[in-house]
C-alpha cells in the first residue's frame, strides 16, 4: 500500500477503494529510535535490532460516497443500459 507516496508496510483487510467506503480496519506497524516518537515503517525505514516496534490499529470510519450516489442515479433513470443504443428490435 501507498501512503504519501512511499510504499508501506501497512496491512489492510480489502483495497483500499472499498476500505474508504465501507469501513474497516488497518495495521500500521511503527518504530521508534528515541521510545518517544513514533515513525511509520516503510520499506526504506525498517526497524533494526534493538529498536522499538510497535502495530497500531486503525480504525476508518465507512464514507459512503460512490456506492449511494450511483445507486440513488440508477434509481432515478439517470444511469442508461450499455446495450440501449447498440440493440435494436
Amino acid at each position: 500500500m501507498r501512503l504519501t507516496g512511499i510504499q508501506s508496510l501497512t496491512q489492510i483487510s480489502e483495497p483500499l477503494p472499498g476500505l474508504l467506503e465501507g469501513g474497516g480496519v488497518m495495521t500500521v506497524p511503527e518504530v521508534s529510535w528515541d521510545g518517544k516518537r513514533w515513525f511509520t515503517e516503510t520499506r526504506r525505514r525498517r526497524a533494526k535490532p534493538g529498536q522499538k516496534k510497535r502495530k497500531r490499529k486503525v480504525r476508518i470510519a465507512a464514507r459512503p460516497a460512490v456506492g449511494p450516489a450511483f445507486n440513488a442515479e440508477i434509481q432515478s433513470g439517470n444511469v442508461l443500459s450499455p446495450w440501449q443504443n447498440v440493440v435494436s428490435n
